[in-house]
């Protein structure tokens, strides 16, 4: 009976995922392939960041030596650290994220003494994510849907 099961469910999996060509179309073409979708899982690297002027880019910062801000997201967990040369305030901090479509959450939990202090005030960072394979963009849009601040990353897991 076992063994009748298998064969019955074997059958069915098979069955169920073939599809048949629509008249006049290459049996090869009715198979579809998935794209891969980009995703944030991984450790990223910020490359520069841009400041906005209404809704158009006033101002590119890219990294002085030494400094480095990394971010990395796991499973809907997310954990940064900033190092800048020739300063003693550390930054890190921890949180969960949550992206819907171009929409991007950061909820930080905890992080440094220092970042505690701007936690206080403000614990959710909400953006506008532009992805690729290895790149991503969050920007900070204002009440009115203009731009005002960008942050771009680089993957370097």
């Amino acid at each position: 009976m076992k063994h009748s099961i298998f064969i019955v469910t074997c059958l069915l999996m098979f069955s169920c995922g073939q599809t048949e060509p629509e008249e006049g179309e290459d049996q090869n073409s009715a198979m579809t392939v998935e794209e891969e979708v980009p995703t944030l899982e991984g450790a990223w690297e910020m490359r520069f960041y841009q400041l906005y002027n209404n809704d158009e880019v006033s101002d590119t910062v890219t990294m002085n030596e030494g400094y480095r801000q990394v971010k990395i997201y796991y499973d809907g967990h997310v954990m940064w650290s900033r190092k800048q040369p020739k300063d003693s305030v550390q930054m890190f901090g921890y949180g969960t994220y949550f992206i819907d479509g171009n929409k991007f959450s950061e909820n930080m939990e905890f992080g440094s003494h220092y970042m505690m202090n701007i936690l206080d005030s403000m614990r959710v960072f909400n953006w506008e994510l532009d992805i690729g394979d290895d790149y991503y963009v969050q920007t900070e849009v204002n009440e009115n849907g203009a731009r005002v601040y960008s942050e771009t990353y680089r993957r370097i897991d």
